[in-house]
């Protein structure tokens, strides 16, 4: 009689590390999927970064481009009439000015909007 119950003691421990067993088979299972996840959405981070340097630079390279072209065309300008050349070089000037502080806003925003998604992401 004691070795029969020490038997239905020994399947009810057996049985319950089994749940145990199973259960935290569950939770791994669930935290690979989420470590997966998140390594997902670090990459996507990353190649959203990287395509935000890139725009960055290529927004870098139509500033100086507009600042030579402004530059040519100052040039020309001051081989013309005083007064159309003030003129000019005032429209000009804010029109550059515009766009570069738009360009420099764009960057900026691109920027801050990547850190921003890859401090919620991570």
């Amino acid at each position: 009689e004691y070795h029969k119950i020490q038997a239905e003691s020994l399947q009810a421990d057996r049985e319950k590390l089994q749940v145990e067993r199973d259960q935290l088979k569950e939770v791994l299972t669930a935290s690979e999927r989420q470590r997966k996840m998140f390594e997902q959405r670090y990459m996507d981070s990353e190649a959203q970064l990287s395509d935000s340097n890139t725009k960055a630079r290529h927004l870098a390279r139509e500033s100086s481009q507009l600042e030579q072209k402004f530059k040519s065309e100052v040039d020309l300008l001051q081989k013309s009439h005083a007064s159309e050349v003030v003129m000019a070089l005032d429209s000009k000037t804010k029109e550059l000015e515009e766009a570069a502080a738009a360009n420099r806003l764009k960057d900026e925003n691109t920027k801050e909007q990547l850190m921003d998604q890859l401090a919620v992401k991570n």
